[in-house]
């Protein structure tokens, strides 16, 4: 979900994809690896220029970590939308990435269809500090 809305806003630009995998078990690297290869031969046509890494540890935490490794303008990521009770037990990686970000993020949702072009943007704002421009 989240890597066809990441190729739509980068339509028309010099654009850079970096598609990472959090992997906490050391033995699942090769497996994401392959992965996010296979991913981003699958998508190379959409976009110019796409890398990939597989980073370890907790990921909230690496991905965070990848926006000044990076340079990322902006994260793209997809939710698995467990519900309350599943965030309160599990904990959710994209609250904790917004949370923590330096950087505008985006989160689909399961169920998202491709948005192909973006026309308008919702920008919602309140009278708190942190939304007003």
């Amino acid at each position: 979900m989240a890597l066809p809305l990441a190729c739509e806003l980068l339509a028309g630009s010099e654009p850079r994809l970096v598609l990472v995998r959090v992997e906490e078990d050391p033995a699942a690297v090769t497996e994401a690896e392959r992965y996010l290869r296979t991913t981003a031969t699958e998508h190379a046509s959409s976009v110019a220029g796409i890398d990939t890494q597989v980073l370890r540890g907790s990921p909230a935490e690496q991905i965070v970590r990848a926006i000044a490794c990076y340079g990322a303008d902006a994260i793209v990521m997809a939710t698995h939308a467990r519900g309350e009770v599943g965030r309160l037990v599990l904990g959710s990686v994209a609250d904790e990435v917004v949370a923590a970000s330096s950087v505008p993020v985006g989160v689909v949702h399961p169920g998202t269809t491709r948005i192909s072009p973006i026309k308008s943007i919702l920008v919602p704002i309140d009278d708190a500090t942190a939304s007003r421009i």
